[in-house]
């Protein structure tokens, strides 16, 4: 469950302007304004670190050999 960083509150909704998403979340309860990230449980985020080099989709698909 999403839970605002800034009160903790879980009313929490996608933000619309002009009737489009913005991408972003809002918290209904205090009006804080953040990324779906900053609205994550802590143990989600600690548990989505960086994969190695290597194993990121963009290093696999543009892994394009050196031409001499």
């Amino acid at each position: 469950m999403r839970k605002c960083p800034k009160c903790g509150s879980e009313n929490i909704e996608s933000e619309v302007l002009g009737g489009h998403r913005t991408g972003d979340k809002i918290c209904k309860d205090c009006g804080y304004v953040g990324w779906v990230k900053d609205f994550e449980a802590e143990d989600k985020k600690d548990s989505q670190q960086e994969p190695p080099k290597g194993e990121r989709l963009y290093d696999t698909c543009l892994n394009i050999p050196d031409r001499d």
